[in-house]
């Protein structure tokens, strides 16, 4: 197939072309963004990840937990696939 037909190929267009997961920056203001790395470059992966991290911060504020150790807590937790 020469790259013109390839070119024109409605299986290539980027609706049909697989989701890279790679790194989203989500600016809330000047001086605030939330971003994901290795989440699917959909809208809803992304939300999916900043909903569990919601879940999960919660559940540890609800326990005490402090923001340093939280982020301690998700590193081991990460590190041994915990999911």
């Amino acid at each position: 197939m020469d790259t013109a037909t390839k070119s024109t190929d409605p299986l290539q267009t980027p609706a049909a072309v697989p989701h890279r997961r790679q790194k989203l920056t989500a600016p809330l203001d000047r001086d605030r963004s939330v971003i994901t790395i290795g989440v699917d470059s959909t809208m809803k992966a992304f939300l999916a990840a900043i909903r569990e991290l919601w879940r999960r911060g919660t559940a540890a504020e609800k326990q005490g937990v402090e923001l340093p150790t939280f982020l301690a807590i998700l590193r081991d937790q990460a590190e041994r696939g915990w999911r």
